[in-house]
């Protein structure tokens, strides 16, 4: 219907080409500007007008011939044009092509530069009549193509095997369906029923292949085993290529639905990105002497480049004629531009490998004339038929397949859908407070002096005023200035430590990983890293699958508050169903990326069983009147998902920001003209994004009155190389350079302690966290009874530590026991033999691997190293944070008030204010930067610091990490609050007695000796 709409529509505008014409030669219109303006419109209406020169004379012939010789003229081109076309074939020929369009494209762009008034109006709503002419305007393309357009994609519509394995194919129809409907209805879903019909009804059908897209949390992976068990009863060989983190749950599931069949017959191979060839995949895909089989993708759209691994994978087992059936199942397959479309479809079955340039042409050409049709319609659900939207649907089972088959099951399901997920989604607007004149220095520096790297400077100063002030000292520009550096990461932290207390995860996008690390430092100050989880591309998967289990645990016995995970990394093999809260750290580039890490969450049928849960989803946004990168990451990520609603509809409500128009934002505004022309759309339109939280819908009415002109450009919809994406190349500043050359003259201190190296930078993460590290964090908060009852504690501890060193100058000894008198300290010894350290558990044994020593402690370069610099360390922090130091505190050791033969601990330093500091030098600073290398060390001496704090009846502890810079001599360091643990102790006296026990009786000691 819709082919023989458009041909009809086709031959009107060509009859209203040729009678418009014909009136003008009857009424002698053809002079002066009219004649210039006729001659423009005719040929982009593709109508031939006779002999005709350029100064716009009058056709030759009579009006009524001239009108029959056009047509003819017109019928006898397009023959000749579909001959020469199918000739044709070698490269040399195609670059001909590429010229003729390209060329033929310019003019038409100038063409319509001069004659505006035949293209749609830029803000108008596009009504039905309005996109059809739209459609029609668009279909009016170059010469080169003048066969009916709707037929660009027909040669790859209806493609099949051969006769034999087809046949083969459709007997197994009834076999495959009963098998379906033998699996009982407490394991699978209808909507999941009726999609694994479809897919066996694409395979029976003789199709190479088929698309199979479900939205996340719908259960793709139940459908796609459900046929996945079907076909092996039938005796068809599965191969399934998953990621390595799904592998084991796939198996699972499999077991639940086919308890009759081995997990282990199901051929799951690892498909990783990069490397699949080199699995046992190449064995997996290879053909075997007449046998059919089906190979099935998931997470498809992952193998959307075409010279990954995957197609040639497949490629090389298809090259002899193989043709097994191909089920590419994604939730999201439209994820960044049209080229990657292209290679995913192109996966399916239906191009030959010969075939592929000639493909992702004319699927280019068809994307154009849908984009031209879907980028300013406000609602995508009114988008009429196109052609590409056409074949993609002819090429899914998704939603218009379900729809075709089973209308009312899906009516059902979107009405049981839009109750089930329920979403509370508001937005933290943040403002950029560095004035417009910083920016415009920032970017004209770093399109020089890092031309690659623009946008990933830019994100970074957007987030934090740290941030901003180390680029400016490399880029040797004015430092921001402001009255409270880092308001921003303030508010974010403020938001996160609110949503803590149920369970928050925070989603950001891989290019600004490393500035979601600088505000996991800063938090982990305040919660402490035993409360906060990382999963980003360097966690294992053991550990992974950890967090992960952690947070199904009830809230008051999980073990972390705050997962901080990459959009990337989240959307796969993460389900957090248990998790309410959610912020995301800017938008990603993508909608899909952004739609797969929100259904994370919001899995609508995780809680069957009572009445669905709220999820409460915070984006946070930095916005300027001038515009902002978050700004244009949300607008294209918008664009993008309206093309992706538009082609493959979901289930789930669709995101609100799909029916957003093209947005002026969607250009990276990095140049002045195009701040200016933002800041102009802001006043013209009184754009009003205030600071604060503000409802989603509010704020999308806002970004509404940003509408693009006719100027912007949808280029990134068509190629990779996308803007947005951050470059691998990395910054240097003159001081890396330095450090190169100074190496190898690595310090090494005077008393023959370690040799300690330059600290050096290697990443952004670790840039990132140098610059938050270089700040002081803010004390945590407590109440004024016990910032009291602190201060008194470490005024009780100095004048114990002053009447100890006071007897201990008349020349009295004591005992741990009999130290009551003096505040139950006694002096420090370290002899491994002593008494004291031998048959008592000692706060520094704890993170070691045994309570107790066992031959004298040889000091070696690291011990040395600390032992040299932690006077030094001290002063640092005390100058940092402005701290007042209790003297003497590092030379005497107190014992447990309650039970002075049992734990003692001694201290390297103590605020009067009461706060013990705790300090470790660290010979490779690096590491502490990284989120599981600080997690490690934190954890080592976690246990030591509890133990200080329970010994010295204190609240609060700093533990800090330090280094020396060898090139500087500066000194680093990183620190974390720890708060006590009422509990600890608690837990650990019975392992502490027994311990006990055991040493004093191997060594037949008397406890009363102490």
């Amino acid at each position: 219907m819709v082919v023989a709409r458009r041909a009809a529509c086709g031959r009107a505008r060509g009859a209203r080409a040729a009678d418009l014409t014909t009136a003008h030669a009857e009424s002698g219109a053809f002079d002066g500007a009219d004649a210039e303006c006729a001659e423009k419109r005719m040929p982009s209406m593709r109508v031939a007008r006779g002999d005709q020169g350029t100064s716009g004379v009058e056709p030759t012939g009579d009006v009524d011939e001239n009108s029959a010789t056009m047509a003819t003229m017109a019928t006898t081109k397009d023959k000749k044009q579909k001959k020469e076309k199918k000739k044709m074939k070698t490269k040399k020929d195609k670059k001909k092509i590429k010229k003729m369009k390209t060329k033929k494209k310019r003019d038409a762009e100038d063409s319509m530069e001069n004659d505006g008034e035949w293209l749609p109006a830029q803000h108008e709503d596009f009504t039905d009549d309005a996109v059809r002419d739209a459609v029609e305007e668009s279909d009016v393309d170059d010469e080169i193509d003048s066969e009916n357009v709707s037929n660009r994609l027909a040669r790859w519509r209806n493609v099949k095997v051969g006769q034999e394995l087809g046949a083969r194919r459709a007997a197994l129809a009834d076999a495959l369906r009963q098998a379906i409907q033998s699996v009982a209805p407490t394991k699978i879903h209808p909507h999941q029923r009726a999609a694994a019909m479809l897919l066996v009804e694409r395979f029976c059908s003789g199709s190479p292949g088929t698309l199979f897209v479900m939205d996340c949390g719908l259960g793709k992976t139940h459908t796609m085993l459900l046929v996945a068990g079907a076909l092996m009863t039938c005796k068809v060989r599965v191969v399934l290529a998953s990621e390595n983190l799904l592998a084991s749950e796939c198996k699972r599931v499999f077991s639940e639905l086919w308890p009759g069949i081995d997990p282990m017959e199901l051929n799951v191979i690892v498909s990783g990105h990069h490397a699949i060839h080199k699995t046992n995949a190449a064995e997996a895909f290879a053909q075997r002497e007449r046998e059919d089989a089906i190979f099935i993708l998931d997470e498809a759209s992952r193998y959307s480049d075409e010279s990954g691994a995957m197609h040639e994978a497949i490629g090389e087992s298809v090259a002899s004629g193989y043709q097994p059936f191909r089920m590419l199942v994604t939730a999201t397959p439209f994820t960044s531009n049209f080229t990657k479309l292209s290679n995913l479809l192109s996966l399916t079955g239906i191009v030959g490998d010969d075939e592929r340039d000639e493909f992702k042409e004319q699927l280019m050409c068809a994307a154009r004339t849908f984009v031209n049709v879907v980028k300013n319609v406000r609602d995508v659900h009114n988008v009429s038929a196109t052609e590409l939207a056409d074949f993609c649907a002819e090429l899914t089972v998704g939603r218009r397949a379900l729809e075709d088959a089973q209308p009312s099951l899906v009516d059902a399901l979107v009405t049981e859908l839009a109750v089930r997920v329920r979403k509370d989604i508001s937005v933290l607007t943040i403002p950029i407070t560095q004035p417009s004149s910083f920016w415009t220095q920032l970017i004209a520096t770093a399109s020089t002096q890092c031309a690659r790297q623009v946008l990933d400077v830019v994100t970074k100063c957007e987030l934090s005023d740290t941030f901003a002030l180390r680029v400016t000292r490399e880029l040797e520009l004015e430092p921001p200035r402001g009255e409270c550096m880092d308001a921003s990461v303030n508010a974010i932290i403020h938001l996160i430590c609110t949503m803590a207390t149920e369970a928050v995860v925070v989603y950001v996008p891989s290019d600004l990983a490393s500035g979601a690390w600088y505000v996991w430092t800063r938090l982990i100050a305040v919660m402490g890293p035993g409360k906060c989880a990382i999963i980003d591309q360097d966690t294992s998967q053991d550990e992974r699958r950890r967090i992960i289990a952690s947070f199904d645990e009830p809230v008051d016995k999980r073990e972390y508050n705050v997962l901080f995970a990459t959009t990337e990394t989240s959307g796969f093999g993460i389900n957090l169903p248990t998790v309410d809260n959610a912020i995301f750290l800017t938008s990603s580039w993508t909608s899909a990326t952004n739609a797969q890490a929100t259904h994370r969450n919001v899995r609508a049928f995780s809680n069957v069983v009572g009445p669905p849960r709220v999820k409460r989803l915070v984006l946070v946004m930095f916005v300027n009147e001038c515009g902002s990168v978050a700004l244009s990451r949300f607008s294209r990520a918008a664009i993008r998902g309206k093309v992706g609603a538009a082609l493959f509809p979901p289930l789930l409500p669709m995101d609100a920001a799909c029916n957003l128009p093209l947005l002026a934002t969607t250009e990276t505004p990095l140049t002045v003209v195009k701040r200016n022309a933002i800041a102009q759309l802001f006043q013209d339109n009184r754009v009003g994004v205030s600071e604060g939280q503000v409802s989603y819908s509010r704020f999308l009415r806002e970004l509404t009155k940003l509408a693009a002109g006719s100027e912007s450009s949808v280029e990134f919809l068509f190629h990779d190389g996308d803007s947005g994406r951050a470059h691998s190349q990395p910054r240097q500043s003159k001081t890396n350079k330095k450090s190169k050359k100074n190496k190898k003259r690595a310090t090494r201190t005077p008393g023959g302690g370690l040799q300690f190296k330059t600290l050096h930078a290697q990443n952004d993460a670790e840039r990132a966290v140098l610059a938050g590290i270089a700040t002081r964090h803010a004390t945590p908060t407590m109440t004024p009874e016990v910032v009291a009852q602190n201060a008194a504690q470490a005024a009780r501890i100095k004048l114990g530590i002053e009447r100890a060193q006071s007897a201990l100058d008349r020349g009295e000894t004591w005992l741990p026991s009999t130290s009551r008198g003096f505040y139950f300290f006694y002096p420090k010894n370290t002899s491994f033999d002593a008494p004291v350290r031998r048959m008592m558990i000692t706060a520094s044994s704890l993170s070691g691997t045994t309570f107790f020593p066992k031959r004298p402690v040889q000091q070696n370069a690291f011990m040395r190293t600390g032992v040299e610099f932690e006077a030094t360390a001290l002063k640092h922090i005390q100058k940092k944070y402005g701290f007042d130091m209790v003297n003497g505190v590092d030379k005497w050791t107190r014992a447990l008030p309650s039970d002075p033969t049992v734990l003692a601990a001694t201290l390297d330093g103590l605020t009067t204010q009461g706060i013990i500091i705790e300090v470790k030098f660290v010979h490779n600073f690096m590491d502490v930067l990284t989120p599981a290398g600080a997690t490690k060390k934190y954890n080592n001496y976690y246990a030591q610091v509890q133990a200080q704090l329970h010994v010295f009846e204190l609240s609060l502890a700093m533990l800090v990490f330090y280094s020396i810079d060898a090139e500087t001599g500066d000194m680093f360091s990183c620190e974390y609050w720890i708060h006590r643990d009422d509990a600890w102790l608690d837990r650990m006296m019975p392992k502490f007695d027994a311990a006990l026990d055991a040493q004093r009786k191997q060594h037949n000691f008397d406890p009363s000796s102490l």
